[in-house]
């Protein structure tokens, strides 16, 4: 269903317009995010700390599974992470980390 929606809402705007899909605390849908970018679309969405992510760490010399909550950030400075795979189903997307002084939780964006 959400699918259709987000096929219907392209469909209303030409495809040289910068349609862009934005989520908070996206749900885990790689699917989701696929076909918005199949639609030659982009997607902005906020993560949870908990999606499982597999990225090149420096000290085991090689990539490994983590968290996104795991992900190194600076303070009041983006992190940027290109081609990152998620979830089991491997979704390559772009991450950044953004954490600011005196706040828990970092902001974690996914985008194409």
């Amino acid at each position: 269903m959400l699918k259709k929606g987000i096929s219907y809402a392209s469909s209303l705007f030409p495809a040289d317009y910068d349609l862009i899909f934005l989520a908070d605390r996206w749900f885990n849908s790689t699917l989701l995010l696929d076909h918005i970018d199949s639609l030659g679309r982009t997607y902005v969405v906020r993560l949870k700390g908990n999606i499982r992510c597999y990225v090149y760490d420096k000290k085991e010399g090689h990539k490994i599974w983590t968290t996104t909550g795991n992900l190194y950030a600076y303070e009041n400075k983006s992190a940027f992470y290109n081609d990152i795979e998620i979830t089991n189903k491997q979704f390559k997307t772009n991450i950044t980390v953004s954490k600011k002084k005196g706040v828990k939780e970092p902001w974690i964006v996914a985008t194409n």
